[in-house]
This record gives C-alpha cells, sequence and structure tokens, in this order.
C-alpha cells in the first residue's frame, strides 16, 4: 500500500489507483469526523467499528459489515466516526 496525495478527500491509505478506480482504506478515531465537497460517486465499506454518514441532508448509521453507496449528487458527506472504525473508501475515477 501506498498513500497518495489528492487521490483521497477523506485522508488514509491508497491501496490501489489504477484508470478505473481508487481504493483506499483508513482507520479514524471515535468523534473525530471528517467531511469533504463533491466527492462524487463513492463506496463506503465499513470493516470494524461504527460510522454514520452525512449526505444529502440524511444520516446513515453502518455497523461492521455494512456498506453504501454516496451517489454523485451528493454535493457535501462527511463520515463521523461514533467508534474508532476502519473502512475501504472505493470510487470510479
Amino acid at each position: 500500500s501506498r498513500n497518495v496525495p489528492g487521490t483521497n478527500p477523506f485522508g488514509g491509505t491508497c491501496l490501489t489507483d489504477n484508470s478505473l478506480f481508487t481504493v483506499l482504506w483508513d482507520r479514524v478515531k471515535a468523534y473525530q469526523g471528517s467531511g469533504t465537497e463533491g466527492i462524487g460517486l463513492h463506496l463506503i465499506a465499513l470493516i470494524e467499528g461504527q460510522l454514520e454518514i452525512n449526505a444529502a441532508g440524511h444520516k446513515l448509521p453502518l455497523k461492521s459489515g455494512d456498506f453504501c453507496v454516496i451517489p454523485a449528487c451528493c454535493k457535501a458527506t462527511e463520515i463521523w466516526p461514533e467508534t474508532d472504525a476502519t473502512y475501504l473508501g472505493v470510487r470510479p475515477k
């Protein structure tokens, strides 16, 4: 794995970065949310812990093993960890 600056709006480590998509791995601390403007289509797969995804005025709680798709129309997205958490983020190029 390697950290590729500019490819992950939330932080973390880039696991793969090819011409079709980017896969990112991140570990976040409880109650230290992060957000971004206009990331476009994004898939979040929660490996461990609990997160809340806030996008387009909706809140979606996730627990270990859950995943969600954040549609491209969501202009601002926040990931809020309820516990220490580890997740994968996948997005197309």
